[in-house]
């Protein structure tokens, strides 16, 4: 298998946002919807990356901004681990901090060992 990692440094903190794509299938993973949400789905799709999973690698605000807005969009759910989950509830209040607008994040799916 090969890959072909993209990485978008977006949002007011800088933080990577990666599309990570098998060359073969087009199966790509988002890890990280932290911010600029329509550039990045710009960027797979002149690519022609067909995203199939929304992963959080933490929960940090920075990591999750725009998480609401590409699970709208690619009609996935956002994957954490289960001990981000608390920090999902609470996104809000720390965002506006951080210089971003955007409101708690909805519960998607968990990751465990079974299903990376």
């Amino acid at each position: 298998m090969t890959l072909k990692i993209v990485q978008l440094p977006v949002g007011p903190l800088v933080m990577n946002a990666t599309l990570v794509m098998d060359i073969d299938s087009r199966e790509t993973i988002f890890f990280d919807p932290g911010d600029e949400i329509e550039m990045i789905l710009d960027i797979a799709s002149k690519e022609k990356m067909n995203i199939v999973r929304l992963i959080a690698t933490h929960c940090h605000v920075d990591h999750i901004a725009g998480a609401n807005l590409a699970m709208e969009k690619l009609q996935l759910p956002l994957e954490i681990s289960p001990l981000g989950k608390d920090m999902l509830g609470k996104v809000g209040p720390i965002a506006a901090a951080f210089g971003y607008a955007v409101s708690n994040i909805k519960e998607g799916g968990y990751l465990d060992e079974s299903n990376l």
